[in-house]
């Protein structure tokens, strides 16, 4: 087994690294203390969360009820932060020492730095001593959480970006689903001479333009070259990468995304998509139950790329979990986690927020669901699918950093020429 590096790493790197990551979240602080045990001296077990503001956020305070009536030995104490937040709260406490018991984190390099960091439990025994539970995850699942053959988190959803339309503005100017990228600038083109704008998007938290640069990168040269430049075998210069670039510049030109994209954030791109100001939509699917609440929203798979070779893998995968503090009570904190991975829980949260869950063989319940939903997490669990994953967590900080810049870049300059995209794309390194 390879030797893990010193906890003396430097853990002012790991804050930078924290504060840059992107992820999806509600647009307000909540600060939730209200389930605090009420028996005399109870172990307590802290547990940070983003899931602010929407439907997830209830799941788990009725989660962390249930289990604090059922039993008098542990209370959960519960805190939901919006994500900016939460980033920041999270990095004070790594450099203080005083994490959570249980808290939410992002996988790739941001969470391995906290492995290498010794920070973070690891969870391997106790998994390997409850079978019943490793044997609920998906293929693959508990691999996104291990490093050093060792498992230190536990992820708790599998997600995929989709393309969000609108079926009723489609119809209305005949356009189709867009399965290719001609179809998709057609639509574009289409959209903009009715006065419709074409995509919805935020450009204030840079990591949702990211996903267009990532799918036409992958779509023209599959996961290989990314693969590559993430280990330094290669860099962001490969042509599949310059290809997508362009396209990607293509859209800015053609004015597919909505007028003033680079200073709406997520909270305002989402609801312009949801009331008909836009006609489509890139995010992920742990937006669905929002999304799918309005009866004229479809979805479909990112277009494809006329190449000789077609590529069709999702971006995505198991991109967040949860992990126990190293210095904290680990026995009560896996109690606490058998509970919320427990097949009724799990059912529950799947039923309720519409966020396909970790966990295989669930058995949900249509009328318990709206029936959209349900269709969507019934195709998402018959259709065995490949994943890429999210490039700004796959990268170090530095680059990650690097790469969201020069997407931001393209996208906002007034006009800008191949040779500049390349000396922007040897930048990252």
């Amino acid at each position: 087994m390879m030797k893990k590096p010193n906890r003396l790493l430097n853990l002012s790197v790991l804050l930078i690294l924290i504060l840059a990551i992107g992820c999806s979240a509600s647009p307000s602080i909540n600060v939730n203390e209200k389930n605090r045990g009420t028996v005399s001296n109870p172990t307590k077990v802290t547990f940070w969360n983003i899931n602010t503001n929407d439907k997830r956020q209830k799941h788990w305070e009725e989660s962390i009820q249930r289990f604090n009536e059922s039993q008098s030995r542990i209370q959960i104490v519960p805190y939901f932060y919006e994500i900016e937040a939460y980033k920041n709260k999270l990095s004070v406490a790594m450099m203080s020492g005083k994490l959570p018991d249980i808290f939410y984190y992002w996988s790739g390099e941001p969470f391995k730095y906290m492995v290498d960091s010794q920070i973070v439990a690891d969870l391997t025994e106790w998994l390997e001593n409850d079978p019943e539970l490793s044997s609920r995850f998906y293929r693959g699942a508990l691999h996104s959480a291990q490093y050093y053959d060792r498992i230190y988190g536990i992820p708790i959803s599998l997600n995929k970006v989709m393309l969000w339309y609108n079926k009723e503005l489609f119809a209305k100017y005949k356009l189709k689903p867009p399965a290719t990228w001609d179809e998709l600038l057609h639509a574009v083109a289409v959209l903009r001479e009715q006065q419709v704008e074409p995509i919805a998007i935020s450009g204030k938290e840079r990591w949702p333009l990211l996903h267009w640069f990532a799918y036409l990168s992958n779509r023209i040269g599959g996961a290989s070259p990314f693969e590559r430049a993430a280990k330094g075998a290669d860099n962001f210069t490969e042509r599949s990468f310059v290809e997508a670039a362009l396209l990607f510049r293509e859209l800015i030109d053609c004015k597919a995304f909505m007028t003033g994209f680079l200073g709406l954030d997520i909270a305002a791109a989402e609801e312009a998509f949801i009331e008909r100001e836009a006609a489509m939509y890139l995010q992920g699917d742990w937006a669905t139950e929002k999304l799918l609440r309005n009866p004229d929203i479809g979805y479909l798979p990112f277009p494809s790329i006329q190449q000789a070779k077609q590529y069709n893998d999702y971006y995505g995968g198991y991109s967040v979990g949860w992990a126990i503090a190293r210095n904290k009570n680990q026995e009560a904190s896996f109690e606490v986690l058998m509970h919320m991975l427990s097949m009724p829980e799990q059912t529950l949260y799947v039923e309720q927020t519409g966020s396909p869950s970790s966990l295989q063989q669930l058995e949900v319940d249509p009328t318990h669901m709206n029936a959209a939903v349900y269709e969507y997490i019934k195709a998402a669990n018959e259709t065995p699918k490949t994943y890429f994953r999210f490039y700004d967590q796959d990268l170090d900080d530095s680059r990650s950093q690097l790469l969201l810049d020069a997407i931001m870049k393209i996208a906002g300059s007034e006009q800008i020429t191949e040779e500049e995209i390349i000396h922007l794309l040897q930048q990252i390194e």
